[in-house]
C-alpha cells in the first residue's frame, strides 16, 4: 500500500498544530470568570465603579470588559505569570468619556492590561500585578 505524500504532509501538519496548541498552558486560570472590585496604584487602589469582568478559557483565550469596552486575546500562564501572545490585546473602540467611571477604568486597562505579569489566585479572588507591581487589579469570582 502506497501513502500519498500530500496525506503524509497533512498528518504531520495536523500533529504539529495539536502540539503548538497544547503549548499555551492555562494552569489554574482556565475556565474561570472574574468581576472587578478594585484597580489602580498598588498602594492606593480605587474601588471599581463600573461593571468590569475577565474570563480565562481553557483553550488559552482571554476576554472581558473594562467597564466600557470589550477586550480579547490569547494568554499563557507560567510560574505565576500571565503573558499574552504577541503581548497584545484587542479592544473595542466605544467612547465612554474620560471623566466617567467607565472611561477612567477603560483608560487604566488599555494602558496596563497588555503588560500583564504576576498574579495570585485564591478561592476568594484574583489579583493581577501590572506595571511590575506598581499597578493592580483585584477580582472576585463571577457568579
Amino acid at each position: 500500500m502506497k501513502i500519498r505524500s500530500d496525506k503524509i504532509i497533512y498528518i504531520i501538519l495536523s500533529i504539529l498544530a495539536l502540539l503548538v496548541a497544547g503549548c499555551w498552558a492555562t494552569a489554574d486560570l482556565g475556565g474561570t470568570s472574574w468581576q472587578l472590585t478594585a484597580y489602580g496604584p498598588a498602594d492606593a487602589p480605587l474601588e471599581a465603579e463600573a461593571p468590569a469582568s475577565m474570563q480565562f478559557d481553557d483553550n488559552g483565550r482571554l476576554s472581558g470588559l473594562t467597564g466600557c469596552n470589550a477586550f480579547y486575546g490569547n494568554y499563557r500562564v507560567d510560574d505565576g505569570r500571565i503573558s499574552l501572545r504577541d503581548n497584545e490585546l484587542a479592544f473595542t473602540v466605544r467612547d465612554c468619556g474620560g471623566d466617567s467611571p467607565e472611561g477612567m477604568q477603560d483608560a487604566f486597562f488599555r494602558a496596563w492590561l497588555p503588560g500583564m505579569g504576576d498574579y495570585s489566585q485564591t478561592d476568594d479572588g484574583l489579583q493581577l500585578a501590572l506595571d511590575e507591581g506598581q499597578q493592580m487589579a483585584v477580582y472576585v469570582p463571577a457568579d
